[in-house]
């Protein structure tokens, strides 16, 4: 693929986050600020697919599940903030501790797959 400016979109992101996680406001705007960019940023990486499609496409893969990790956690502190209902608390939680686990499983699997086709 074509997406050699995407190094520059990963540490746009990260300055992006850092900042808008340190300026000041309540907490629910800037955990629904966290929220919105990392919309932006999971389209851009399902719009792009940046990465090469050897070991099958395993790096879009683990970008995608960091994402997804990221952005349900902020949605359940958001929810955790405005005091929402305690079973939506808990289903985004649990949702939130799936997600996470499941990146770690892909991480796991992706370093062991590396290394016995070595």
């Amino acid at each position: 693929p074509n997406s050699r400016f995407f190094e520059a979109v990963f540490m746009m992101r990260k300055a992006i986050l850092i900042l808008m996680a340190r300026l000041p406001a309540p907490k629910a705007v800037r955990e629904l600020r966290l929220s919105a960019i990392g919309c932006f940023f999971m389209a851009l990486q399902l719009y792009y697919a940046p990465f090469d499609t050897r070991q099958f496409k395993i790096l879009d893969r683990l970008e995608w599940a960091s994402l997804q990790v990221f952005l349900l956690l902020t949605f359940a502190q958001l929810f955790h903030e405005r005091d929402s209902p305690a079973m939506i608390q808990v289903f985004l939680w649990t949702l939130a501790t799936c997600a996470a686990t499941w990146y770690v499983l892909l991480l796991a699997w992706a370093l062991t797959r590396g290394m016995v086709n070595q």
